[in-house]
């Protein structure tokens, strides 16, 4: 992983036990990492070994909704996913707390932890529109931003097409009326 060092480069110092304690690292992105310090007078280098930067606490600001599929036709269905980040933006890999969702068309089923860092749902229409998907993570509203699905009606099929007569039968004289109905 990488990062920036940040800070104002230490020209002396006291040392204890070979430790400098007067310089502050600050590493925002994930993964394992290694610190190189180089004494720019001789270009003696020192490195230290490898540890690991995890995710940060779960971040409501940072968290993320998405939908498979952000286009779909009435009667089908696509699987919303809520990823959990920290305050930098990083994936968190561990469960992050409760998530509720909701849409403004269609139903989810519940809500899985899928113990990664990440939850999924599954969301299903019957009506055409636009669904909005929002939620909350660990009791705090995800707030950048909410999934859309736009949901198409779909074409007609005529193994699930009926018409039917509104009356079974009428007079034969020209001006009696059925209301005939396609569905």
């Amino acid at each position: 992983s990488s990062g920036t060092l940040t800070g104002t480069p230490v020209t002396s110092g006291a040392f204890t036990a070979g430790v400098l304690a007067s310089q502050a690292v600050t590493i925002t992105s994930t993964g394992s990492v290694t610190l190189t310090a180089t004494k720019p007078t001789t270009l003696e280098t020192g490195t230290s070994s490898a540890f690991s930067v995890v995710a940060g606490a779960v971040s409501a600001s940072q968290t993320t909704i998405s939908a498979d599929s952000t286009s779909l036709t009435a009667g089908h269905a696509t699987i919303v996913t809520v990823q959990a980040k920290d305050a930098s933006g990083n994936n968190r890999t561990t469960s992050s707390g409760t998530v509720t969702l909701a849409t403004t068309l269609g139903t989810l089923s519940s809500v899985t932890d899928n113990g990664n860092g990440t939850y999924t749902a599954t969301l299903t229409t019957s009506a055409s529109g636009t669904a909005t998907i929002s939620g909350t993570i660990a009791g705090n509203a995800i707030t950048s931003g909410n999934a859309t699905v736009t949901v198409n009606v779909g074409t007609a099929s005529v193994a699930k097409t009926t018409i039917s007569a509104g009356a079974s039968s009428i007079t034969a004289n020209g001006s009696s009326t059925t209301t005939i109905t396609v569905q």
